[in-house]
């Protein structure tokens, strides 16, 4: 996060973090729970994982994320469908 900080400023490390916190909002509503919890965990490991380097933004880390995260949206969008 610090190379973060160090290449957008203070603008881009807030930006960062509400990005992070709309995810962490995105995955609360993926209806299918060990699909949630598996997105929960994932995000937080890339977390910490950033912590040392600057994997969040790696395609290597997030490619694998991005895939189960629309895999979820696209599952909540079914759901929702069939309820109606």
């Amino acid at each position: 996060f610090l190379h973060i900080l160090a290449e957008t400023g203070i603008v881009g490390i807030i930006l960062t973090f509400i990005f992070i916190i709309s995810l962490f909002k995105l995955i609360n509503k993926v209806s299918y729970k060990p699909l949630r919890i598996a997105l929960h965990y994932a995000l937080i490991g890339i977390l910490i994982s950033s912590l040392t380097e600057h994997r969040f933004f790696a395609p290597a880390e997030i490619l694998p994320f991005s895939t189960l995260l629309f895999i979820g949206i696209i599952c909540n969008d079914k759901t929702k469908k069939y309820e109606k």
